[in-house]
């Protein structure tokens, strides 16, 4: 099985009707150990929306798990959201890049952390 061409992905999450602002986007975390592959995922998601999207990056899985686990916690804490709209409920992570392979903890590891977190 071929994976999804990211262009096609894009095209279609261009082509929605509704306007999409960066509160719906946002944040994106990145959880890699390998430095040039941060700052390509980086690039590629800030270049595919014309919108601003904040993008975390986190270098093992533990530290992408704390990292996970600090902004849940004190994204709890808060009453409302930074894009004005009173109790945001898109404040938490929506996407997060996982690398398998990595030093300290992988990211099976990882990933079972923040499902049970």
């Amino acid at each position: 099985m071929k994976p999804k061409r990211p262009s096609k992905t894009l095209s279609r999450l261009r082509e929605i009707d509704q306007p999409i602002d960066s509160c719906q986007l946002s944040p994106i975390l990145v959880i890699e150990d390998n430095k040039f592959n941060q700052e390509a995922l980086k690039m590629i998601i800030k270049s595919s929306f014309e919108i601003g999207c904040d993008v975390d990056v986190a270098d093992d899985g533990q530290k992408g798990f704390n990292t996970f686990r600090e902004r849940t916690q004190s994204q709890l804490s808060r009453t409302s959201c930074d894009c004005g709209s009173g109790e945001c409920p898109n404040r938490f992570y929506k996407l997060i890049f996982m690398d398998i392979n990595m030093p300290v903890m992988d990211g099976f590891e990882s990933t079972r952390l923040i499902n049970e977190f």
